[in-house]
């Protein structure tokens, strides 16, 4: 509504001017000078007549040296909204907004909300178009980072419910998973070591091994709490300060950080490194250790010696849950 006002304002003020005498394109300084907010006139083909010093001032250019240059070369983006706006103008509406980022002498860009109206003599016909604007660069730059925190809310809230949603299925999943691995083991130690039926009976277990591990990796990638990763530094990968403990020439920061390697226990160490060192132990050799298997439901423990049940049962201890 200021952008508005003022832009009636600074038209009536000229029209009164240019009643007196014939415009003179840097005759009305003091007219335009009184206005606080930034004033731009064009004429009807859209190049600069003249500009105030709230415009010199945000835009870094003075009036003399924009007098005659196309508005559209100020302008960042696709010149096609800009010319229909002055378009609009010129056909006879008026105090018409548009918003739009504006070069400025220095190379930067600035968000400029403007308001136009048509000077038009006695007889009707434009003899300029009046924009009066306000900077809203910071405004801009506040919502987008607002609009940035929203969509990561968003986000978090869908990793939240498929977080979720994953706990109940891996529950539900794990409890068949358990059953088939536990009838699969029982049959298969009834059996003779030549019975047609032991080689399907091993494709059993061991499919449900990859089905455990996969349940395990799923339960790590949604979970939204991850500690003890932090960035890759590309200077201290070049000085060798970094550590790699399974030599694969990637620094396990790294892979931490890309989610390449799990760190279950949250102590800065890939999984498979506290396995091989002996920290963590995989008894089924999953590759996952077996106390976060049990903490997350991936692997189940009733007898609660902290072994999990698949393993009791391979190593021929009777369960009594």
């Amino acid at each position: 509504e200021l952008l508005i006002a003022g832009a009636d304002i600074a038209s009536i003020a000229l029209e009164r001017l240019h009643a007196k005498a014939p415009f003179n394109p840097g005759g009305e300084d003091a007219v335009l000078d009184g206005v606080t907010a930034m004033l731009l006139i064009v004429d009807s083909e859209g190049r600069i007549v003249q500009v105030n010093r709230a415009f010199e001032r945000v835009f870094g250019r003075e009036s003399g040296e924009l007098f005659g240059t196309p508005i559209r070369q100020l302008f960042v983006d696709d010149p096609a909204p800009l010319d229909n706006w002055l378009d609009a103008v010129i056909a006879g509406t008026r105090s018409l907004k548009f918003e739009g980022r504006w070069h400025t002498a220095d190379n930067q860009e600035r968000w400029v909300s403007w308001v136009a109206s048509g000077l038009r003599d006695r007889q009707g016909r434009l003899r300029h178009v009046v924009c009066t604007g306000a900077d809203i660069t910071d405004r801009r730059r506040a919502e987008r980072e607002q609009d940035q925190m929203l969509q990561s809310l968003l986000h978090l809230q869908k990793m939240e419910a498929v977080e979720v949603l994953v706990d109940g299925f891996i529950h539900d999943f794990n409890n068949h998973l358990t059953a088939i691995t536990g009838f699969a083991d029982l049959a298969q130690s009834s059996l003779p070591p030549e019975h047609p039926a032991k080689r399907p009976l091993d494709e059993v277990l061991h499919s449900t091994k990859l089905a455990t591990s996969l349940t395990g990796s799923l339960v790590s990638f949604t979970r939204s709490t991850v500690v003890n990763r932090r960035v890759c530094d590309l200077v201290e990968i070049l000085e060798g300060d970094e550590e790699d403990c399974n030599g694969n020439d990637v620094p396990d920061s790294c892979e931490l950080m890309s989610g390449a390697a799990l760190d279950c226990n949250n102590n800065g160490i890939p999984d498979e490194c506290d396995i091989a060192s002996g920290v963590a132990l995989d008894c089924n050799g999953n590759g996952i250790p077996d106390a976060c298997e049990l903490f997350t439901g991936s692997a189940l423990d009733c007898n609660g010696n902290g072994v999990p049940d698949e393993c009791d049962i391979a190593a021929g201890l009777e369960l009594h849950c």
